[in-house]
Protein backbone atom coordinates (compact mmCIF):
# COMPACT_ATOMS: atom_id res chain seq x y z
CA UNK A 1 0.00 0.00 0.00
CA UNK A 2 1.29 3.38 -0.99
CA UNK A 3 0.98 6.31 1.51
CA UNK A 4 -1.34 7.81 -0.89
CA UNK A 5 -3.91 4.76 -0.42
CA UNK A 6 -3.45 5.01 2.99
CA UNK A 7 -4.24 8.52 3.39
CA UNK A 8 -7.25 8.20 0.44
CA UNK A 9 -8.21 4.52 3.56
CA UNK A 10 -8.09 6.49 5.83
CA UNK A 11 -10.03 9.53 4.48
CA UNK A 12 -12.96 6.86 3.54
CA UNK A 13 -12.91 5.89 7.08
CA UNK A 14 -13.44 9.11 7.93
CA UNK A 15 -10.28 9.15 9.38
CA UNK A 16 -8.81 12.67 10.09
CA UNK A 17 -4.73 13.17 10.65
CA UNK A 18 -3.22 15.68 12.27
CA UNK A 19 0.12 16.65 14.64
CA UNK A 20 -0.22 17.27 18.11
CA UNK A 21 2.59 18.61 20.96
CA UNK A 22 5.56 18.09 19.90
CA UNK A 23 5.26 16.29 16.68
CA UNK A 24 3.19 13.57 17.82
CA UNK A 25 0.54 11.91 15.48
CA UNK A 26 -2.88 12.12 15.70
CA UNK A 27 -5.84 9.77 14.20
CA UNK A 28 -9.31 11.24 14.86
CA UNK A 29 -10.97 7.63 13.44
CA UNK A 30 -14.63 6.05 14.24
CA UNK A 31 -13.91 3.57 17.04
CA UNK A 32 -13.68 -0.50 15.30
CA UNK A 33 -12.49 0.85 11.72
CA UNK A 34 -8.83 0.59 12.56
CA UNK A 35 -7.40 -2.56 11.58
CA UNK A 36 -4.13 -4.20 12.34
CA UNK A 37 -2.83 -4.02 8.65
CA UNK A 38 -3.52 -0.45 8.84
CA UNK A 39 -2.09 0.40 12.07
CA UNK A 40 1.25 -1.31 11.10
CA UNK A 41 1.03 1.11 7.71
CA UNK A 42 0.70 3.96 10.05
CA UNK A 43 3.78 3.00 11.59
CA UNK A 44 5.86 2.55 8.41
CA UNK A 45 4.94 5.42 7.03
CA UNK A 46 4.90 7.46 10.45
CA UNK A 47 8.07 9.69 9.52
CA UNK A 48 6.03 10.37 6.03
CA UNK A 49 3.05 11.62 7.66
CA UNK A 50 4.83 13.57 10.41
CA UNK A 51 6.32 15.19 7.48
CA UNK A 52 3.49 16.13 5.27
CA UNK A 53 1.66 17.48 8.19
CA UNK A 54 4.35 19.97 9.63
CA UNK A 55 4.81 23.15 8.48
CA UNK A 56 7.81 23.43 6.29
CA UNK A 57 10.83 25.51 7.74
CA UNK A 58 14.49 26.31 7.37
CA UNK A 59 16.77 24.78 9.92
CA UNK A 60 20.03 26.32 8.92
CA UNK A 61 21.98 24.23 11.32
CA UNK A 62 21.28 20.92 8.98
CA UNK A 63 24.32 20.27 6.75
CA UNK A 64 24.30 21.82 3.54
CA UNK A 65 24.20 20.55 0.04
CA UNK A 66 27.30 21.95 -0.79
CA UNK A 67 29.27 20.13 1.74
CA UNK A 68 27.24 16.66 1.12
CA UNK A 69 28.45 16.89 -2.08
CA UNK A 70 31.91 16.25 -1.27
CA UNK A 71 33.62 12.84 -0.76
CA UNK A 72 35.67 12.80 2.08
CA UNK A 73 39.99 13.47 1.64
CA UNK A 74 40.79 9.20 2.75
CA UNK A 75 38.16 7.93 0.51
CA UNK A 76 39.86 5.88 -2.43
CA UNK A 77 38.94 2.93 -3.96
CA UNK A 78 40.76 -0.37 -3.79
CA UNK A 79 42.29 -2.13 -6.65
CA UNK A 80 39.67 -4.31 -8.52
CA UNK A 81 39.14 -7.40 -8.01
CA UNK A 82 36.47 -9.37 -9.95
CA UNK A 83 36.70 -12.37 -12.64
CA UNK A 84 35.13 -11.80 -16.32
CA UNK A 85 32.52 -13.14 -15.14
CA UNK A 86 29.81 -11.63 -12.92
CA UNK A 87 28.25 -13.62 -10.83
CA UNK A 88 25.97 -11.27 -7.55
CA UNK A 89 24.64 -8.24 -8.67
CA UNK A 90 23.73 -5.92 -5.37
CA UNK A 91 20.26 -4.17 -6.56
CA UNK A 92 18.73 -1.39 -4.45
CA UNK A 93 15.02 0.06 -4.81
CA UNK A 94 13.73 -3.14 -5.96
CA UNK A 95 10.29 -2.57 -4.45
CA UNK A 96 9.99 0.48 -6.38
CA UNK A 97 8.07 1.08 -10.07
CA UNK A 98 11.50 1.06 -11.57
CA UNK A 99 13.31 -0.96 -9.72
CA UNK A 100 10.71 -4.56 -10.07
CA UNK A 101 11.59 -4.20 -13.78
CA UNK A 102 15.00 -3.67 -13.62
CA UNK A 103 14.89 -7.02 -11.21
CA UNK A 104 13.17 -8.75 -13.75
CA UNK A 105 15.65 -7.75 -16.51
CA UNK A 106 18.61 -9.19 -13.88
CA UNK A 107 16.87 -12.33 -14.08
CA UNK A 108 15.88 -12.56 -17.34
CA UNK A 109 19.17 -11.22 -19.43
CA UNK A 110 21.76 -12.84 -17.06
CA UNK A 111 22.37 -15.73 -14.88
CA UNK A 112 23.46 -13.37 -12.13
CA UNK A 113 22.33 -14.07 -8.47
CA UNK A 114 20.76 -10.91 -6.89
CA UNK A 115 20.95 -9.31 -3.77
CA UNK A 116 18.40 -6.75 -3.06
CA UNK A 117 18.24 -4.50 -0.37
CA UNK A 118 14.74 -4.10 1.03
CA UNK A 119 13.28 -1.99 3.74
CA UNK A 120 11.19 -4.01 6.63
CA UNK A 121 7.68 -2.35 7.59
CA UNK A 122 4.30 -2.48 6.48
CA UNK A 123 3.24 -6.09 8.10
CA UNK A 124 4.85 -8.37 5.21
CA UNK A 125 8.70 -9.54 5.39
CA UNK A 126 10.62 -7.83 2.65
CA UNK A 127 10.76 -10.80 1.05
CA UNK A 128 7.29 -11.27 0.44
CA UNK A 129 7.09 -7.75 -0.03
CA UNK A 130 9.61 -7.96 -3.01
CA UNK A 131 7.14 -10.96 -4.57
CA UNK A 132 3.82 -9.22 -4.31
CA UNK A 133 5.02 -6.52 -6.31
CA UNK A 134 6.87 -8.33 -8.64
CA UNK A 135 3.50 -10.47 -9.03
CA UNK A 136 1.22 -7.19 -9.29
CA UNK A 137 3.46 -6.33 -12.33
CA UNK A 138 2.77 -10.39 -13.94
CA UNK A 139 6.91 -10.65 -13.63
CA UNK A 140 7.50 -12.79 -11.24
CA UNK A 141 8.37 -16.78 -12.14
CA UNK A 142 8.80 -19.33 -9.34
CA UNK A 143 12.55 -20.17 -11.04
CA UNK A 144 13.51 -16.70 -9.95
CA UNK A 145 13.40 -17.99 -6.49
CA UNK A 146 16.63 -19.87 -6.24
CA UNK A 147 18.39 -16.47 -7.89
CA UNK A 148 17.30 -14.13 -5.65
CA UNK A 149 18.65 -12.75 -1.92
CA UNK A 150 16.52 -10.48 -0.12
CA UNK A 151 18.94 -8.33 2.65
CA UNK A 152 16.71 -6.65 5.36
CA UNK A 153 18.17 -2.92 5.08
CA UNK A 154 17.53 0.46 5.57
CA UNK A 155 19.75 3.15 3.09
CA UNK A 156 19.15 6.01 6.26
CA UNK A 157 20.69 3.96 8.48
CA UNK A 158 24.46 3.69 9.58
CA UNK A 159 26.00 0.98 7.61
CA UNK A 160 22.81 0.50 5.72
CA UNK A 161 21.13 -0.76 8.77
CA UNK A 162 23.08 -4.09 8.86
CA UNK A 163 25.36 -5.93 11.37
CA UNK A 164 29.35 -5.58 10.66
CA UNK A 165 29.70 -9.20 9.90
CA UNK A 166 26.57 -8.43 7.23
CA UNK A 167 28.13 -5.29 6.27
CA UNK A 168 31.81 -6.22 5.79
CA UNK A 169 30.61 -9.97 3.85
CA UNK A 170 28.23 -8.00 1.41
CA UNK A 171 31.45 -5.89 0.16
CA UNK A 172 33.05 -9.08 -0.50
CA UNK A 173 30.52 -11.25 -1.95
CA UNK A 174 28.92 -9.00 -4.92
CA UNK A 175 30.29 -8.08 -8.00
CA UNK A 176 28.56 -5.40 -9.02
CA UNK A 177 26.49 -2.78 -7.11
CA UNK A 178 23.43 -1.36 -9.24
CA UNK A 179 22.33 1.58 -7.37
CA UNK A 180 18.57 2.47 -7.89
CA UNK A 181 17.11 3.09 -4.49
CA UNK A 182 16.11 6.68 -3.60
CA UNK A 183 12.72 8.27 -1.79
CA UNK A 184 10.99 9.92 -4.38
CA UNK A 185 9.21 12.91 -3.15
CA UNK A 186 8.90 16.53 -5.25
CA UNK A 187 7.44 18.25 -2.37
CA UNK A 188 9.95 17.45 0.23
CA UNK A 189 13.06 19.58 0.63
CA UNK A 190 16.36 18.37 0.47
CA UNK A 191 17.43 17.93 4.18
CA UNK A 192 13.81 15.56 4.13
CA UNK A 193 15.28 13.02 1.69
CA UNK A 194 19.05 13.69 2.88
CA UNK A 195 19.71 10.51 4.83
CA UNK A 196 18.43 8.15 2.07
CA UNK A 197 19.46 9.59 -1.09
CA UNK A 198 22.48 10.89 -0.17
CA UNK A 199 24.04 9.59 2.60
CA UNK A 200 22.89 6.18 1.37
CA UNK A 201 24.39 7.09 -1.44
CA UNK A 202 27.91 7.67 -0.12
CA UNK A 203 27.60 4.37 1.93
CA UNK A 204 27.20 2.10 -0.78
CA UNK A 205 30.18 4.12 -2.52
CA UNK A 206 32.30 3.13 0.39
CA UNK A 207 31.21 -0.55 -0.20
CA UNK A 208 32.44 -1.22 -3.77
CA UNK A 209 35.15 1.23 -2.68
CA UNK A 210 36.18 -1.41 0.02
CA UNK A 211 36.74 -4.00 -2.77
CA UNK A 212 36.97 -1.91 -6.05
CA UNK A 213 33.52 -3.20 -7.08
CA UNK A 214 31.76 -1.47 -10.16
CA UNK A 215 29.16 1.18 -9.48
CA UNK A 216 25.98 1.91 -11.29
CA UNK A 217 24.02 5.13 -10.53
CA UNK A 218 20.90 5.71 -11.44
CA UNK A 219 20.32 9.21 -11.34
CA UNK A 220 18.01 11.50 -13.68
CA UNK A 221 17.63 14.15 -16.40
CA UNK A 222 16.17 16.25 -13.86
CA UNK A 223 19.94 16.96 -12.59
CA UNK A 224 19.90 18.92 -16.00
CA UNK A 225 18.38 22.43 -16.66
CA UNK A 226 14.20 21.65 -17.84
CA UNK A 227 13.90 21.71 -21.36
CA UNK A 228 11.91 25.13 -20.91
CA UNK A 229 15.06 26.99 -19.56
CA UNK A 230 17.85 25.51 -21.60
CA UNK A 231 17.17 27.99 -24.36
CA UNK A 232 19.67 27.28 -27.18
CA UNK A 233 21.87 25.21 -24.67
CA UNK A 234 22.64 21.56 -25.47
CA UNK A 235 23.87 19.24 -22.83
CA UNK A 236 26.08 15.94 -23.97
CA UNK A 237 26.32 12.93 -22.14
CA UNK A 238 29.75 13.69 -21.34
CA UNK A 239 29.31 17.10 -19.29
CA UNK A 240 29.97 17.00 -15.78
CA UNK A 241 26.74 18.25 -13.26
CA UNK A 242 29.68 20.76 -12.10
CA UNK A 243 29.23 22.91 -15.24
CA UNK A 244 25.35 23.08 -14.83
CA UNK A 245 23.46 25.10 -11.89
CA UNK A 246 21.97 23.19 -8.91
CA UNK A 247 18.41 22.07 -9.53
CA UNK A 248 15.39 23.27 -7.56
CA UNK A 249 13.51 20.72 -5.95
CA UNK A 250 14.40 19.01 -2.95
CA UNK A 251 14.74 15.36 -4.82
CA UNK A 252 16.19 16.72 -8.15
CA UNK A 253 19.32 18.22 -5.52
CA UNK A 254 19.89 15.29 -4.16
CA UNK A 255 20.05 13.43 -7.06
CA UNK A 256 22.47 16.24 -8.35
CA UNK A 257 24.53 15.93 -5.07
CA UNK A 258 24.75 12.10 -5.97
CA UNK A 259 26.14 12.51 -9.37
CA UNK A 260 28.83 14.82 -8.12
CA UNK A 261 30.02 12.17 -5.57
CA UNK A 262 29.94 9.70 -8.42
CA UNK A 263 32.27 11.93 -10.12
CA UNK A 264 34.78 12.27 -7.57
CA UNK A 265 34.74 8.51 -7.07
CA UNK A 266 35.89 8.03 -10.62
CA UNK A 267 38.54 10.36 -10.42
CA UNK A 268 39.42 8.32 -7.15
CA UNK A 269 40.09 5.39 -9.17
CA UNK A 270 35.89 4.05 -9.23
CA UNK A 271 34.76 2.15 -11.96
CA UNK A 272 31.19 4.10 -12.29
CA UNK A 273 28.46 4.30 -14.56
CA UNK A 274 25.48 6.89 -14.77
CA UNK A 275 22.01 6.36 -16.20
CA UNK A 276 19.87 9.43 -16.55
CA UNK A 277 16.60 8.43 -17.61
CA UNK A 278 14.09 11.09 -18.64
CA UNK A 279 10.35 10.90 -18.00
CA UNK A 280 9.45 7.44 -17.50
CA UNK A 281 5.70 6.47 -18.32
CA UNK A 282 4.13 2.91 -18.12
CA UNK A 283 4.78 -0.55 -19.71
CA UNK A 284 4.48 -0.46 -23.40
CA UNK A 285 2.16 -2.81 -23.83
CA UNK A 286 -0.03 -3.53 -20.24
CA UNK A 287 -0.24 0.42 -19.61
CA UNK A 288 0.87 -0.79 -16.00
CA UNK A 289 1.79 2.50 -14.30
CA UNK A 290 3.25 4.06 -11.60
CA UNK A 291 0.72 5.81 -9.44
CA UNK A 292 3.33 8.55 -8.03
CA UNK A 293 4.30 9.10 -11.79
CA UNK A 294 4.49 13.38 -12.73
CA UNK A 295 2.44 12.79 -15.72
CA UNK A 296 -0.19 10.23 -14.26
CA UNK A 297 -0.50 12.67 -11.42
CA UNK A 298 -1.10 15.87 -14.26
CA UNK A 299 -3.32 13.50 -16.09
CA UNK A 300 -5.78 12.10 -12.71
CA UNK A 301 -5.58 16.35 -12.13
CA UNK A 302 -6.78 17.42 -15.13
CA UNK A 303 -9.80 14.83 -15.27
CA UNK A 304 -10.19 15.60 -11.55
CA UNK A 305 -11.08 19.47 -12.24
CA UNK A 306 -12.04 18.98 -15.78
CA UNK A 307 -9.33 21.94 -16.85
CA UNK A 308 -5.59 21.83 -18.15
CA UNK A 309 -3.57 24.65 -19.22
CA UNK A 310 -3.57 25.52 -23.09
CA UNK A 311 -0.64 25.16 -25.81
CA UNK A 312 1.53 22.12 -25.79
CA UNK A 313 4.78 20.64 -24.20
CA UNK A 314 6.85 18.34 -26.07
CA UNK A 315 6.65 14.43 -24.90
CA UNK A 316 9.87 12.25 -24.22
CA UNK A 317 8.45 9.78 -22.19
CA UNK A 318 9.92 6.11 -22.17
CA UNK A 319 7.87 3.18 -21.20
CA UNK A 320 9.10 1.67 -17.65
CA UNK A 321 9.42 -1.72 -19.45
CA UNK A 322 12.25 -0.17 -22.27
CA UNK A 323 14.10 1.62 -19.74
CA UNK A 324 14.79 -1.68 -17.90
CA UNK A 325 15.82 -3.89 -20.54
CA UNK A 326 18.61 -0.46 -22.03
CA UNK A 327 19.82 -0.36 -18.35
CA UNK A 328 20.59 -4.09 -18.20
CA UNK A 329 21.74 -4.26 -21.34
CA UNK A 330 24.05 -1.64 -20.74
CA UNK A 331 25.25 -2.81 -17.22
CA UNK A 332 26.39 -5.83 -18.39
CA UNK A 333 28.16 -4.69 -21.06
CA UNK A 334 30.02 -1.83 -19.45
CA UNK A 335 30.73 -4.21 -16.40
CA UNK A 336 33.80 -5.34 -17.49
CA UNK A 337 36.01 -2.35 -18.69
CA UNK A 338 38.05 -0.36 -16.56
CA UNK A 339 37.50 3.00 -18.34
CA UNK A 340 36.41 6.37 -16.37
CA UNK A 341 33.25 7.58 -15.89
CA UNK A 342 30.23 7.00 -18.19
CA UNK A 343 27.15 7.98 -18.33
CA UNK A 344 24.35 8.26 -20.74
CA UNK A 345 20.83 9.69 -21.17
CA UNK A 346 18.02 7.89 -21.48
CA UNK A 347 15.19 9.75 -23.62
CA UNK A 348 12.67 9.68 -26.26
CA UNK A 349 14.78 11.00 -29.42
CA UNK A 350 11.59 11.31 -31.32
CA UNK A 351 9.25 13.41 -29.08
CA UNK A 352 5.34 14.38 -29.46
CA UNK A 353 3.17 16.88 -28.72
CA UNK A 354 1.09 16.72 -25.38
CA UNK A 355 -1.97 17.52 -28.20
CA UNK A 356 -1.40 13.41 -28.56
CA UNK A 357 -2.06 12.81 -24.69
CA UNK A 358 -5.46 15.13 -24.85
CA UNK A 359 -7.06 13.74 -27.95
CA UNK A 360 -6.53 10.13 -26.05
CA UNK A 361 -8.46 11.65 -23.37
CA UNK A 362 -10.86 12.49 -25.53
CA UNK A 363 -10.87 8.93 -27.13
CA UNK A 364 -11.51 7.80 -23.22
CA UNK A 365 -13.99 10.18 -22.70
CA UNK A 366 -12.53 11.95 -20.25
CA UNK A 367 -13.84 15.89 -20.61
CA UNK A 368 -11.00 18.18 -20.10
CA UNK A 369 -11.44 22.10 -21.29
CA UNK A 370 -8.38 23.59 -21.95
CA UNK A 371 -8.26 26.99 -20.59
CA UNK A 372 -5.46 30.07 -19.82
CA UNK A 373 -2.31 29.11 -18.10
CA UNK A 374 -3.45 31.67 -15.65
CA UNK A 375 -6.78 30.43 -14.95
CA UNK A 376 -5.70 27.07 -14.54
CA UNK A 377 -2.77 28.23 -12.16
CA UNK A 378 -5.81 29.82 -9.55
CA UNK A 379 -7.30 26.56 -9.87
CA UNK A 380 -4.26 24.61 -8.30
CA UNK A 381 -3.69 27.82 -5.81
CA UNK A 382 -7.32 26.89 -4.49
CA UNK A 383 -6.42 23.44 -4.16
CA UNK A 384 -3.31 24.11 -2.24
CA UNK A 385 -4.62 26.46 0.07
CA UNK A 386 -7.81 24.08 1.02
CA UNK A 387 -4.70 21.65 1.64
CA UNK A 388 -6.72 18.73 -0.62
CA UNK A 389 -3.75 16.95 0.10
CA UNK A 390 -5.75 13.45 -1.05
CA UNK A 391 -5.77 15.25 -4.63
CA UNK A 392 -3.80 14.12 -7.37
CA UNK A 393 -2.18 17.84 -8.42
CA UNK A 394 -1.59 18.41 -4.79
CA UNK A 395 1.93 16.55 -4.23
CA UNK A 396 3.53 18.65 -7.81
CA UNK A 397 1.74 21.04 -7.06
CA UNK A 398 5.10 22.80 -5.98
CA UNK A 399 6.57 22.18 -9.63
CA UNK A 400 4.32 24.49 -11.24
CA UNK A 401 4.49 28.68 -10.70
CA UNK A 402 3.00 31.82 -12.05
CA UNK A 403 3.98 32.83 -15.83
CA UNK A 404 3.98 36.19 -14.12
CA UNK A 405 6.18 35.13 -11.76
CA UNK A 406 8.71 33.26 -13.60
CA UNK A 407 8.00 35.07 -17.03
CA UNK A 408 7.10 32.01 -18.87
CA UNK A 409 5.69 31.23 -21.72
CA UNK A 410 4.70 28.56 -24.22
CA UNK A 411 4.69 30.27 -27.68
CA UNK A 412 7.79 28.88 -29.23
CA UNK A 413 6.63 25.87 -28.74
CA UNK A 414 9.16 22.55 -30.08
CA UNK A 415 10.03 19.36 -30.38
CA UNK A 416 13.78 20.01 -29.84
CA UNK A 417 15.15 18.50 -27.18
CA UNK A 418 17.93 19.81 -25.68
CA UNK A 419 19.87 16.42 -24.58
CA UNK A 420 21.79 14.76 -26.29
CA UNK A 421 21.84 10.67 -26.31
CA UNK A 422 24.59 9.66 -28.79
CA UNK A 423 26.81 7.38 -26.20
CA UNK A 424 23.38 5.81 -25.24
CA UNK A 425 22.19 5.12 -28.95
CA UNK A 426 25.67 3.74 -30.29
CA UNK A 427 25.76 1.17 -27.37
CA UNK A 428 22.52 0.05 -28.11
CA UNK A 429 22.80 -0.57 -31.71
CA UNK A 430 23.16 -4.28 -31.18
CA UNK A 431 20.44 -4.58 -28.71
CA UNK A 432 17.68 -7.26 -29.56
CA UNK A 433 15.06 -5.19 -28.67
CA UNK A 434 13.20 -1.64 -29.95
CA UNK A 435 12.30 1.48 -28.75
CA UNK A 436 8.64 2.12 -28.77
CA UNK A 437 6.98 4.63 -30.57
CA UNK A 438 5.37 7.44 -28.75
CA UNK A 439 1.78 7.58 -30.55
CA UNK A 440 -1.72 7.65 -30.24
CA UNK A 441 -2.35 3.99 -29.50
CA UNK A 442 0.09 4.04 -26.61
CA UNK A 443 -1.48 6.55 -25.07
CA UNK A 444 -4.90 5.16 -25.29
CA UNK A 445 -3.27 2.25 -23.56
CA UNK A 446 -2.16 4.14 -20.74
CA UNK A 447 -5.85 6.24 -20.85
CA UNK A 448 -6.99 2.70 -20.21
CA UNK A 449 -4.96 1.32 -17.44
CA UNK A 450 -6.05 4.41 -15.74
CA UNK A 451 -10.06 4.13 -16.11
CA UNK A 452 -9.66 0.44 -15.21
CA UNK A 453 -7.34 0.91 -12.09
CA UNK A 454 -9.73 3.70 -11.08
CA UNK A 455 -7.64 6.32 -11.66
CA UNK A 456 -9.32 8.71 -13.80
CA UNK A 457 -13.19 8.85 -14.07
CA UNK A 458 -15.53 9.81 -17.14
Amino acid sequence: MSLEELLAELRDLGGNLSLGAGGKLNLDIPVGVLTEELKEYLRFYKDDLVELLTPKAVDESLSSWEEDSVLPGSFKFSPPRRSHDLKVVLLTGATGFLGKYLLFELLSQTKCHVYCLVRSGGGDSPLDRLITGLKEEKLWQEEFARRVKVIESDLSQSRLGLTTPEYESLAEEIDLILHNGARVHHGLPYHSLRATNVIGTQQLLEVAAAQGKPFHYVSSLSVLPAMTSAGGERFLEMDSVEETPAPKGGYNLTKWVGERLMEQAAEKGGEIVVYRPGPISGHSETGTYNEEDFLIRLVQGYAAIGLAPEGETALDVLPVDYVAKVIIWLAMRNSLRSKTLRRYHLLHPEPVSSELLFEACARAGVAIERVPYSQWHDQLSRIVQKEERDHPLYAIAGLFSSREEEGVVNDDFSLEIPYDDQAAQAALKEAPFKRSKLDGALFDRYLEAMKLKGGILE
